[in-house]
This record gives structure tokens, sequence and C-alpha cells, in this order.
């Protein structure tokens, strides 16, 4: 029974040791990659066990134990098995964790390049294609090779003297700058921290944020976003005024950041009827 308890112990333990050995050695260079490499070494005699603890096999086991050796080594049985099972488990994530370490070193060594590691690592793209297509997505290799990144200059606004920084559209981080504009307008300290009344105003002013977003969002490329106006403080002000003190909005309705442009049109008709 001990023994059995014993060894599930030395399988998660093993890799921490281990671990620290490594870091210690290579003292003030304490990568997590190192720390992945000690702990797969602590677990990967015991990766096999893991699968045997949750199938039918490990559970055909363990009552043949109990039959033959009683209660309490099947107890001491399971109990060694689960932590096995448990540092199994630790050496697959890691084993994962250090395959997704690779490949970020790899961006970053390639970040230079414009077509980042696509171009330079197309096993990597199958890779991802393969597993998209096996779940039923829609993204191809070809796709992911013909793909670049587009570097978008943030935008900001300022809340009681902290800059608030968000990504711009086709990203809806605009509307928590539209309503923290909102907001501010209102003395949400001396409300109290949890009061109904700062949530109804917090939750009204990110209504009004999402109705604008919800109208105007939409990619600067294609389309003619007024991102200047939406995030200016006179607009804010202008919203602020939908708000009730009292009952929260039945329909929140998007405003007009830019301002309208409809035709006026003027009829004049003289004292004989003339127009």
């Amino acid at each position: 029974l001990l023994l059995t308890i014993l060894s599930g112990f030395i399988a998660v333990l093993y890799g921490y040791i281990t671990s620290k050995q490594i870091l210690s050695a290579k003292s003030g260079n304490k990568k997590m990659k190192e720390v992945a490499e000690a702990i797969q070494i602590g677990a990967k005699a015991y990766l096999n066990r893991q699968y045997t603890t949750i199938s039918i096999v490990g559970f055909v086991v363990l009552i043949i134990i109990i039959l033959a050796f009683g209660i309490l080594v099947g107890i001491g049985y399971l109990i060694g098995a689960t932590l096995s099972g448990i540092a199994g488990y630790i050496g697959m994530l890691v084993s994962v964790q250090a395959n997704i370490i690779d490949l970020l070193e790899k961006i970053q060594r390639d970040s230079n390049s414009s077509m980042l590691f696509i171009s330079h690592d197309l096993a990597v793209v199958k890779k991802i294609a393969d597993y998209v297509q096996a779940e039923g997505g829609w993204i191809t290799q070809q796709d992911l090779e013909n793909h670049h990144s587009d570097v978008d200059e943030p935008i900001s606004t300022e809340f009681r003297g902290i800059t608030v920084w968000e990504c711009p559209p086709n990203g809806s981080g605009i509307a928590a700058l539209m309503a923290l504009n909102i907001a501010e307008g209102f003395n949400l300290p001396e409300m109290g921290e949890q009061s109904p009344d700062r949530y109804h105003y917090l939750v009204e002013s990110m209504r009004l944020g999402y109705a604008d977003a919800l109208q105007y969002v939409a990619d600067p490329r294609m389309a003619d976003v007024p991102i200047k106006e939406m995030v200016s403080k006179d607009y804010a002000s202008k919203r602020r005024g939908a708000i009730n003190v009292d009952i929260a909005m039945k329909e929140v309705a998007f405003g007009s950041p830019a301002g309208n442009s409809d035709t006026v049109y003027l009829t004049e008709v003289d004292g004989q009827g003339n127009a």
C-alpha cells in the first residue's frame, strides 16, 4: 500500500526536484522552457499511466487488485495510479507548452521579416491548417501562406488623468473609450464602490458606447469610421444627456458623432403666390 502511494508521489516530485537542480545550475537564466524540460524528465516515465488510470483496463485492474489483495491495497493502487496520472498529464501539457515556446521563439527571431515565420516554416502552417480542417473549419494552408499582419495605431482617451488605450476599429474597443468619456461626467466616487447608482451610470454609459460601436465600427480601409469624433469629450457630453437619473433606457439609439449631413431645402413664396 505504502509503496504504491509512494510511487505516485515520486512521479510528481521528481520533476520538481530536477527542475530545481537545472535552475540552480543555470543561475539567473530561469527560462520557462528549462522548467518545462525538467518537469518532462520527471513525468515522462509515467505518461502512459495517465491513459491506464482513466481507461476501462485500469478499472478492471483495480477490481482485480481489490478482489485479490483487499480494499486497502486497491485504494493504494488507485491513489498511486492517480498521482502518476497527474504527473503524466503535467508532462503532456508541458510538452505542448514547450512546442509553443519553440514556435514563439521562432516568430521572435523572424519578426523582421514581412511574412514573419509563415514563409519560413510551412510545416507549422500545414499543421495548423490540417487541424482546423479536421475540426470542420475553413482555414486552408493557402490562407495562412497569403496572410500578412497589419500594425495599427492605437486609440486612446483620458479618464481622470489616466490614459486608456484600445485597439482601433475594426475592433470594438472604442466602445469602452466612449463609455469612459460618458461616465467621467458623473460623480462616481461619491456614489460608493458597490452602490446601485454607480452601477446604473456605468451600465448606461456602456450601453451608449456599444450602440454607437455597433452602428459605426467597421474596417477603416473599407468604410468611413468617425473615430476622432466618437472619442471626443464634446460628443460624450451630448450622449450623457440620454441617461436618466432614475430609470434605465428602454431603447438605446446610436448617436451622430460626425453630425448630420442631410440636404437643406428652402422654398420661398411671394405675395402673389409665386414659388
